[in-house]
């Protein structure tokens, strides 16, 4: 991509990040397409970054304080993040190209923690109270909803629905972490794709691999919850050895998926109808435990290569 293209490219994608910017205060669904413009831009032309930043903030100086740390935290910084680790990509082909994915989730949840941080000590305001109390009036006024349709329920049982979405809040907050990545990663390269920048490629799904050292990791938190649960240790260790459960088969299942996905354009381009019929039943038989099961197993060996 030349000069003059990339500076016409480079312009629109800076226009539009601050129009979406304004926007987005009113409307925040447009805050999903605000990452992948910094992304692009990072990738791209990473100088023109301070100039949209400070643009930015000179036309949205009269917001809320509070919304411009949680618009900078939580749409800028995973954008420009992500699309640093896409530039590395670029330059070194032997990386990974789901990378940036994997990384920029880690940092997208680091980003989350440092603004429950920040609003703790310079707004005097718990997020994570907020969120409770945001769902004990959700759970509050649909009791008082179904109370009133004739429905006989406890506000004991829904008062446990609330606790329980209370408790897998580290598990929701990984999972905006990673969705957000994705977004932004693949918006990014379709972007890339549409101005031809270095001839960037999508990642094919049924070629997704988690990070080698995974199945480490997945042990590794067990020995360290069976330590802590021996030494009767009070550190919420069942609360978070729950979440770090639901979030490793949620791992598994997609690496599952991906890998019968795999073998199945396979076996249907080399007309195995056998071997097709054979995973049809499989699957139908014991569903998602044996998809979870080959992500796991995939996980330890990488047996697509050797078959």
């Amino acid at each position: 991509m030349n000069n003059k293209i990339e500076l016409r490219y480079t312009l629109i994608i800076s226009i539009l990040a601050i129009l979406l910017s304004i926007f987005s205060f009113n409307i925040p669904l447009l805050g999903l397409l605000i990452p992948c413009l910094y992304a692009v831009l990072s990738t791209t032309n990473s100088k023109s970054i301070l100039i949209v930043l400070a643009i930015n903030f000179l036309v949205v100086f009269n917001v809320d304080s509070k919304e411009l740390v949680k618009f900078f935290m939580l749409n800028i910084l995973p954008g420009i993040t992500v699309g640093i680790f896409v530039k590395r990509q670029t330059y070194d082909k032997n990386t990974d190209k789901l990378d940036p994915i994997y990384s920029s989730t880690i940092l997208n949840m680091f980003y989350m923690i440092v603004l429950y941080l920040i609003f703790k000590s310079f707004f005097d305001l718990d997020l994570v109270k907020e969120f409770e109390t945001m769902i004990n009036d959700i759970v509050t006024l649909q009791f008082e909803i179904m109370r009133n349709s004739g429905f006989d329920i406890s506000k004991e049982s829904l008062s446990y629905v609330g606790d329980m979405i209370i408790n897998l809040l580290p598990c929701m907050m990984f999972f905006e972490a990673i969705i957000l990545s994705c977004i932004t990663y693949y918006l990014e390269m379709f972007l890339l794709s549409k101005i031809k920048y270095k001839n960037v490629s999508y990642p094919e799904f049924s070629k997704f691999s988690l990070p080698k050292n995974i199945i480490t990791v997945y042990f590794s938190f067990y020995i360290i919850f069976l330590v802590m649960y021996l030494l009767k240790l009070d550190l919420y260790t069942e609360l978070i050895a729950m979440n770090m459960q639901i979030i490793f088969n949620c791992l598994f299942t997609i690496q599952g998926v991906s890998v019968c996905i795999y073998y199945f354009i396979r076996w249907i381009k080399n007309k195995n109808i056998k071997r097709l019929i054979m995973l049809f039943l499989s699957l139908s038989l014991f569903g998602l435990v044996l998809v979870n099961l080959i992500g796991m197993i995939y996980s330890i060996r990488d047996f697509r290569k050797t078959a």
